[in-house]
């Protein structure tokens, strides 16, 4: 169940009451600004190894 393992950054708070849906967008917007932002894999990280959308 996505409500239990993917709300990591919601914690079961919805502005529309949809807490599954809210809990899946989070991990695929942060990925999908991850891939635009270095589409080839060696680009920008920090430090430890952070990219742009881990900050």
């Amino acid at each position: 169940m996505c409500i239990g393992s993917c709300s990591v950054y919601n914690l079961g708070v919805s502005p529309n009451g949809a807490v599954g849906i809210d809990a899946m967008l989070s991990p695929l917007i942060h990925e999908i600004v991850e891939a635009m932002s270095n589409p080839l894999l060696n680009a920008w990280r920090d430090s430890k190894g952070g990219e742009n959308a881990d900050k």
